[in-house]
């Protein structure tokens, strides 16, 4: 069942943001747009194992826009999920939402680095976020080319633990726009 969703988002700094980052990413987000298809992966919260899905992902951003909307299309066993993502981006301050199976989820996030040249980039943002009924800090890492999007979640419950993964998706360009509207 697909359902209509607004998501309101607000960010909050939590980190020294790397300066100037935030216009860097903002105009790299047209990279995003476009039809990707690959994986989903997960770490399974009752075994610790890692679980593999196919993965669809519909990616919209409005020429001049701080953020990206996707839809996300993924086979769990047995049945098929819909989701959705907004990625909102104010300066340095990311706002990640997300439907689950919760309901609605946001991240906050700080960019804490940005690089990049030609077609590639790299984020990493960190920030609160809540992961398996557990307040925690998440580190999202997205490495972009015209090709390839690839986006990692990992957490940790306390400052002083590792990050450990959550989840990430690898995936390939199913269109031609490579980054550009069609």
């Amino acid at each position: 069942m697909l359902a209509s969703t607004i998501i309101l988002m607000t960010g909050l700094a939590l980190t020294d943001p790397a300066p100037g980052a935030g216009e860097e990413l903002r105009e790299a987000l047209p990279s995003l747009r476009g039809e990707w298809s690959g994986v989903l992966e997960y770490r399974d919260y009752r075994t610790n194992e890692r679980v593999t899905l196919p993965h669809t992902r519909s990616v919209h951003v409005p020429p001049g826009a701080d953020y990206v909307m996707s839809a996300l299309e993924f086979t769990d066993p047995g049945y098929v999920v819909y989701s959705a993502e907004v990625f909102v981006l104010d300066g340095e301050t990311v706002s990640v939402g997300y439907t689950s199976s919760d309901g609605i989820d946001t991240d906050r996030l700080q960019l804490i680095s940005f690089s990049g040249d030609g077609g590639r980039w790299q984020a990493e943002l960190t920030g609160e976020t809540r992961d398996n009924g557990r307040d925690a800090e998440a580190r999202y890492t997205y490495e972009v080319s015209v090709d390839t999007l690839n986006i990692v979640k990992a957490v940790r419950y306390s400052p002083d633990e590792d990050y450990v993964f959550r989840n990430g998706v690898r995936l390939q360009r199913v269109d031609a726009a490579q980054g550009e509207m069609q």
